[in-house]
């Protein structure tokens, strides 16, 4: 599989996050800076939807101490886990 650039995986989570997650604010605009957590976009069932979307979009595996709100703060830092997790998976 060729390597995915960050717009894709951007536009990946965006969309799998406004379709998926946003439910009391349709207006609202999911960008790559988009604090998820203080939007109340990412709840702790948000969490776990997120991290099956993770795990099957992107064929990687979230070990438990992946699960930290740091990680699900934006789409950015969601980004940066998936580059992190597939650059382990490709050196293993």
């Amino acid at each position: 599989m060729p390597p995915l650039s960050d717009a894709v995986i951007d536009a990946q989570l965006c969309s799998f996050i406004a379709e998926q997650l946003v439910y009391d604010q349709p207006d609202l605009q999911v960008t790559p800076t988009l604090n998820l957590i203080t939007q109340r976009i990412i709840d702790s069932l948000g969490m776990l939807r997120l991290r099956h979307f993770l795990e099957a979009q992107f064929a990687i595996t979230l070990a438990p101490d992946d699960l930290v709100m740091q990680h699900f703060e934006t789409v950015t830092a969601l980004r940066a886990l998936i580059r992190h997790k597939l650059e382990a998976t490709a050196r293993a």
